[in-house]
């Protein structure tokens, strides 16, 4: 494995009690594992109060395979949760959940950032064995309960092997679902939570974000300079997308958030940021708006889709048999198509929406020749 990948995840990973490594060639992490986040936390802007009740959880699974192109490349892609309060947020796969579970007896709420099944693959569990009120939005209730995603919502091969299966949703248990149409941002819908030690509410609010799905929300908690932005966040230098991200709902979802005064710390699902939060969403922003123009100005060079991904993600080569391996759901060239025709939604998705939500599934812009 390369030093500079393994130099990456010794940083990614740095500070965390839970880091365990094994294997003479690749650094990898066991799973699932459970890390207390309540010592005090400094910002980059000011220091804030210690938070007394929260918890992160990563489920996921990793390989090491060997290809003609890459050399014992790591599949490993772990997905995280928390616990805030008296909130969980996402639920983790279905493969965490036995560890999950013993910490959700103070758990009144459980909020869903959207469908991805590394993010709602327990929702069939913790309806099952416990009482938690799930919230959502009307769209991603819409997807995950629509007749043709029981008992659980389908999945590729790929997603089977990282995460497991999902969860059994039991049907007659949605009635406890709590969903809302997707908030405009000038009035955020709010859930606000319990601190278990002042027994003091503390506000939260959700915002709609989509682009990395079409159902995605974030939560914000102004008061401790906290955001939960689910996958709106991934890393500040994308290379591959899965076929139904809309780069161009994605980067104005990036500009929303980077607007939202009183966050600095970013908790979410893959590559959480402990402080400096805001700076790493304007330097995902910058890369997404860059990629976007040197696309559209290949294209309107005349160079095909496949040649733009090679030019503009030439990293992205070293990771073939991955993409191979994921069937073209997940992929350098689904950013170009992307940027030229707008998402490719599972056709479950679409059946899913509609007459639910039919504008988040029409791309903003169809493919533009000229550049400004």
């Amino acid at each position: 494995m390369a030093q500079s990948m393994r130099t990456r995840l010794l940083r990614y990973y740095q500070g965390l009690e839970h880091t365990s490594y094994h294997s003479d060639t690749v650094h990898r992490l066991t799973l699932p594992f459970v890390n207390r986040l309540s010592t005090p936390i400094s910002t980059t802007s000011k220091p804030i109060k210690r938070i007394p009740s929260l918890l992160e959880f990563c489920g996921g699974r990793q390989y090491t395979f060997d290809s003609p192109v890459s050399s014992s490349a790591p599949l490993y892609f772990p997905s995280r949760s928390y616990v805030f309060n008296d909130l969980l947020i996402d639920s983790s796969p279905s493969s965490v959940f036995p560890q999950l579970l013993p910490h959700l007896t103070c758990i009144k709420n459980f909020l869903l950032t959207h469908h991805h099944e590394d993010h709602s693959g327990s929702f069939g569990n913790i309806l099952s064995h416990t009482s938690i009120t799930p919230y959502m939005s009307r769209e991603t209730e819409a997807i995950l309960t629509h007749p043709a995603h029981t008992p659980y919502f389908p999945m590729f091969v790929y997603e089977h092997l990282l995460y497991g299966r999902p969860s059994v949703i039991p049907s007659d248990q949605l009635s406890r679902v709590i969903s809302f149409p997707a908030p405009p941002p000038s009035s955020p819908f709010e859930l606000n939570t319990i601190d278990p030690e002042t027994k003091e509410s503390v506000p939260g609010y959700i915002h709609f974000c989509p682009g990395h799905s079409p159902d995605h929300i974030v939560y914000h908690v102004p008061s401790l300079d906290l955001l939960f932005p689910g996958d709106v966040y991934l890393t500040p230098n994308s290379f591959f997308f899965r076929s139904d991200e809309d780069i161009t709902r994605i980067i104005q979802s990036c500009e929303y958030l980077i607007e939202l005064p009183s966050w600095d710390i970013m908790l979410c699902a893959h590559e959480p940021v402990y402080s400096g939060g805001k700076e790493s969403m304007r330097k995902k922003l910058d890369y997404m708006v860059t990629t976007r123009d040197k696309i559209l100005s290949l294209y309107a060079e005349g160079i095909s889709e496949e040649k733009i991904a090679q030019i503009v993600f030439p990293r992205a080569t070293k990771l073939r048999a991955m993409f191979i391996l994921c069937g073209g759901d997940v992929s350098p060239i689904n950013i170009v198509r992307s940027t030229l025709f707008g998402p490719l939604h599972r056709d479950g998705v679409k059946k899913s929406l509609a007459g639910v939500n039919d504008e988040v599934l029409n791309p903003l812009s169809r493919t533009k020749i000229e550049i400004e």
